[in-house]
């Protein structure tokens, strides 16, 4: 460390003391007086204020007084009441609104720029009038979305859907399709046979040619809730996919695949014919 000598030291506080003066505490020593730009008083200003624009008041209340002067007085378009702004904000198309708050009121519905008339439309659904804009006019149809729930439920049940099978879900399971037929099928399997998984919860006995009638423990199989909802779109691959891994397996029943089962869809998913006609039958 330097050492310092106690002549510097001296000079040292000196130039400290100066830093205090009229109450700032600025590390340099040179002052320049200035004239104040409200009252007119010279009072002494550091030098490196006056480089960077600064130090043209004496105090604070004339820095106040002085701007005032550049305060507009404006009226809010929302609540009607007086508040004032700089004029130079002023200028810059600022303003019209005293708060964020009352902008945000005054610029919905018609007050918006971008404002376009609204439509009447009526729901099928319930029956209330309802008001929209032109662009999702012909988009929208309902009023809410209970009643689009209702709406669609109605479009795309029963035979308007394009997964209707001519009712089959309604026919009632054989009564051999019992719980104790299910848990000889889950014990023989005990994972889930497309995946792999092991769940805590009961694995779904599948049938692979989609017949309630056949319960022939090769048609049979476990399989888990995810991969179960997977099977019951495009029926015609799921098929195809399932004879064949039970066809290569040497006690005719299925083998857990190696590969998922969504790789080998989207090879196939193109042509459905997977090797139905090699099929036995069932």
């Amino acid at each position: 460390m330097r050492k310092f000598t106690k002549q510097h030291r001296l000079n040292l506080s000196e130039s400290l003391k100066q830093t205090f003066l009229n109450g700032r505490t600025i590390p340099n020593k040179n002052f320049v007086e200035v004239d104040c730009l409200n009252c007119k008083k010279q009072f002494e200003s550091p030098y490196w204020k006056i480089r960077q624009s600064k130090g043209k008041f004496c105090s604070k209340k004339c820095y106040l007084i002085y701007n005032y002067k550049k305060i507009k007085k404006c009226i809010c378009k929302n609540c009607r009441k007086d508040f004032s702004i700089k004029l130079n904000d002023f200028n810059r198309g600022r303003g019209k609104f005293c708060s964020q708050d009352c902008a945000q009121k005054f610029m919905k519905k018609e007050n918006h720029p971008n404002f376009k008339e609204r439509k009447q439309k009526i729901c099928p659904i319930c029956k209330t009038e309802f008001l929209l804009p032109p662009g999702r006019f012909k988009k929208r149809i309902t009023c809410s979305k209970t009643c689009y729930k209702i709406h669609l439920s109605d479009k795309m049940s029963g035979d308007k859907s394009n997964l209707w099978k001519g009712g089959l879900s309604f026919f009632p399971y054989p009564p051999k399709f019992n719980n104790s037929l299910k848990n000889r099928i889950r014990m023989r399997d005990k994972v889930c046979r497309l995946c792999g998984i092991k769940t805590e919860y009961r694995l779904c006995v599948h049938h692979i040619n989609y017949d309630k009638n056949n319960l022939h423990s090769s048609n049979l199989i476990s399989l888990c809730k995810i991969c179960h909802i997977k099977t019951n779109n495009h029926r015609e691959f799921w098929k195809g996919y399932f004879y064949e891994r039970r066809n290569k397996a040497e006690d005719k029943s299925l083998e857990i695949p190696k590969v998922y089962a969504e790789y080998l869809y989207d090879e196939a998913v193109g042509s459905l014919d997977f090797g139905l006609s090699g099929c036995p039958a069932h």
